[in-house]
């Protein structure tokens, strides 16, 4: 708590990463793989790539800031995603900028906000935000890249700006 850690440069590896409430977590750059990070905290992403063969799970207090860089949900940036993001109920993610690829948005009742012209969320699989759950994009794209059939636009509010269907 009340702790920071900066990835600028080189490769940062770690089985699971979790940034407490009071911590802040940044990516500026180079690479970080984790089997799975959770925050209650603060996660920003300005550059660099995240790598991560783990859900990402923003809990309630906990908020990831993109600004750039790329999160791959799977170790294998070269490989479709194998893994989640979860943002629950009090969870923020904001994204001005960058690319996150992932598998399935996971159920849970948090706020997405896309804000960035070159925001890009790419989803592999599942849409499946949870009921409460805000998607809100007023600048940017979502781009469903796979083949999945769990689709959950109903409950919750969804503003989408750009969307690519592939």
């Amino acid at each position: 708590t009340g702790g920071s850690l900066v990835v600028a440069a080189g490769t940062f590896n770690a089985a699971k990463v979790t940034v407490n409430s009071g911590g802040t977590l940044s990516l500026t750059g180079g690479l970080m793989k984790a089997s799975g990070i959770t925050t209650n905290g603060i996660f920003n992403v300005s550059g660099g790539v995240l790598a991560a063969s783990g859900t990402l799970s923003v809990n309630s207090g906990g908020i990831v800031n993109q600004s750039s860089g790329m999160i791959h949900m799977n170790a294998n940036t070269a490989a479709n995603p194998n893994d989640n993001l979860q943002i629950n109920a009090g969870g923020t993610y904001n994204q001005s900028g960058g690319t996150i690829f992932l598998k399935d948005l996971l159920p849970g009742g948090g706020t997405f906000n896309q804000t960035g012209a070159a925001a890009l969320v790419k989803v592999d699989r599942q849409w499946q935000m949870g009921a409460g759950s805000i998607f809100n994009s007023s600048a940017g794209t979502v781009q469903f890249t796979g083949s999945g059939n769990q689709g959950n636009f109903a409950d919750g509010t969804r503003q989408f700006s750009n969307l690519i269907v592939n």
